[in-house]
């Protein structure tokens, strides 16, 4: 079965589409995100 984790990342610098105004994050701080999730898995 598989387990669901909540996994809160404070502080993480986010850029703002100038098209649709959502907030993202480039490739590489998303990567660092999964790899901080996959460790605490």
């Amino acid at each position: 079965m598989a387990t669901k984790m909540t996994l809160v990342v404070k502080d993480v610098r986010a850029r703002v589409c100038t098209n649709c105004g959502e907030d993202y994050v480039d490739e590489h701080v998303a990567h660092e995100i999964l790899t901080i999730a996959e460790r605490n898995r």
